[in-house]
């Protein structure tokens, strides 16, 4: 939820500047679109998360890993959603 993917779209729907977010809505929540498969606890996004976590126990020994991950979690959200 925490992807550039997922801010691109709140800031659209909402009409935040971006800036800052005083308050994040649940009903703007809600509205996220999510796609089931995407939650399977075996997904490639679960797969992911857990080795991000994995990675942020160390973060700097880490930092190399952890921009390839966030790159490959947007190509994963983008290609989920076919743009």
């Amino acid at each position: 939820m925490n992807s550039k993917f997922y801010t691109d779209y709140f800031l659209a729907v909402t009409g935040e500047n971006g800036d800052i977010f005083p308050q994040v809505h649940i009903a703007d929540i809600k509205r996220l679109p999510i796609l089931p498969g995407l939650l399977r606890a075996d997904s490639p996004l679960a797969n992911f998360g857990a080795e991000m976590l994995e990675c942020h126990k160390a973060p700097h020994a880490n930092a190399e890993r952890i921009a390839a991950l966030k790159t490959t979690i947007e190509e994963e959200l983008a290609a989920a959603f076919g743009i």
